[in-house]
């Protein structure tokens, strides 16, 4: 049985955590609800096996915040939670405003994390989810089964994004340094000695390759591109498209979308937050969102949208990604 909702709470959250009664995983952005913890920790009490992937705490801006979530961290560890931080950085956070770590002269300097999934499973559910673990109240997207063989592949995914980013090497942590070119290697390793920073500018080929899109549960880029993914979708569909995002800043896809618009007849929908929301160019958000519009593109703009899905009458996807490069 599989299970598709939107809503604003974490109920569905919180029911898969009290029900598990062998173990629990979760791979999330950011971790700050104090909530979740209390139940997490009830959890490992009762002899429930915890293991949680999530970013470190430079990962927030507000530095009066990164030392209540040290305390939260420990406070997990503590009840013998496995906490894996994944300290790997990708891409070029300079060319972007969207990085969360600070500037400079707030230690470490600009950071993008490579971590953005969100998933759970546990011995009796798994799904994909557009929430962080917070407190926050926003409109998220919830995919839900009970599935063993699909709880089967979480896991394994899990084991993967472990393996990839966190299992301890001789170098340093992860084994995807030992996939990358010999070049990106000793980049990656010199600046890990000097600073015990991980940044990998892109992903080469090698790690990220083309893939077409089916039935199944993708790690983004190791297994397939999520852009090839939605331009897989647009391309295929032929009665609808509707798209969620919480912000739309892509002219690839927003070229590909006029195209489709004027190409054809098919009913297409997008739900996004406010284009003045982006902080990169709010006025370039907001003529994308009124060229789609001129295209016959509906819109319905919800400033407290988090959810990220894509349907067509061939596909539904749930995942962490925007629309956005």
């Amino acid at each position: 049985m599989a299970i598709f909702e939107l809503r604003r709470d974490k109920a569905l959250l919180e029911n898969a955590i009290k029900e598990a009664s062998d173990f629990i995983d979760i791979v999330t952005f950011q971790f700050t609800s104090e909530n979740i913890v209390k139940l997490l920790v009830k959890k490992a009490i009762q002899g429930v096996r915890i293991r949680i992937i999530t970013l470190p705490e430079d990962s927030y801006r507000d530095v009066s915040e990164r030392k209540k979530i040290t305390e939260l961290y420990n406070f997990l560890t503590s009840k013998d939670i496995e906490l894996n931080r994944c300290i790997w950085e990708v891409g070029v956070p300079e060319l972007t405003e969207t990085s969360l770590s600070g500037e400079q002269t707030e230690g470490g300097g600009n950071k993008w994390y490579a971590l953005h999934g969100k998933f759970v499973v546990t011995d009796k559910k798994a799904f994909a989810l557009s929430t962080n673990f917070t407190d926050e109240k926003q409109l998220e997207v919830y995919l839900l089964y009970d599935d063993k063989d699909i709880i089967k592949d979480f896991r394994k995914k899990f084991d993967k994004i472990k393996d990839l980013f966190c299992s301890k090497q001789e170098i340093l942590p992860g084994s995807l340094y030992f996939q990358l070119p010999t070049g990106v290697q000793q980049e990656i390793k010199t600046l890990y000695e000097r600073t015990k920073r991980i940044n990998v500018k892109d992903y080469p080929p090698e790690v990220s390759p083309d893939a077409e899109i089916i039935k199944g549960f993708f790690l983004s880029p190791f297994e397939g591109r999520a852009r090839i993914f939605l331009n897989n979708m647009i391309d295929q569909a032929e009665e609808f498209i509707y798209l969620s995002t919480e912000r739309l800043f892509d002219d690839q896809i927003v070229k590909k979308l006029l195209s489709k618009a004027y190409m054809t007849d098919i009913p297409m929908k997008i739900l996004t937050g406010h284009p003045r929301a982006v902080r990169q160019n709010p006025a370039k958000a907001e003529k994308m969102v009124e060229d789609l519009m001129a295209a016959g593109v509906e819109f319905a703009i919800i400033d407290d949208v988090h959810a990220k899905f894509w349907i067509t009458e061939k596909y539904i996807c749930v995942g962490s990604s925007n629309i956005g490069k």
